[in-house]
């Protein structure tokens, strides 16, 4: 749950001040693909779900389409792991960082106010993943 509250609060009071031109929040988006990845779909949902229902009540005070988002994320990478046999042990976490830029990227162009892509999202996207990856793989081998 603070690893989960860190990651918001990092997202709204560093973030979105530091680079006010990103809509996207990234470091939810990376919590909760990272959370699928980690600890499988069933337990990394939940805990998906948490950061956005966090993240939307101390953003804007109730519920907006990124806890949406965080959902079809989880199901979205739950599915193309299996697929495609992505693992996230070792190495492996580097592959989803273009993936991942490319999520960032996608999700500035579903908001209706926007109409194309940020690269500043991308950018920040691939910077966020990895510290947010590390940290929840961290979390996860002191707890097991």
């Amino acid at each position: 749950m603070l690893l989960v509250a860190f990651w918001v609060l990092m997202e709204i009071s560093f973030f979105e001040v530091l680079f006010p031109s990103v809509v996207t929040p990234v470091s939810l988006l990376a919590l909760s693909v990272s959370f699928v990845l980690v600890l499988g779909f069933h337990p990394g949902f939940w805990w998906a779900v948490l950061g956005g229902v966090l993240f939307d009540i101390t953003r804007s005070g109730m519920l907006t389409e990124s806890t949406l988002v965080v959902v079809v994320l989880a199901y979205a990478t739950s599915f193309f792991s299996r697929r495609f046999t992505l693992e996230p042990h070792g190495s492996g976490q580097f592959l989803f960082i273009p993936l991942f830029a490319l999520v960032a990227g996608a999700y500035s162009s579903f908001i209706p106010a926007l109409s194309w892509p940020h690269v500043l999202d991308s950018l920040l996207g691939m910077l966020v993943w990895t510290p947010v990856f590390v940290s929840v793989k961290r979390l996860n081998a002191w707890i097991q």
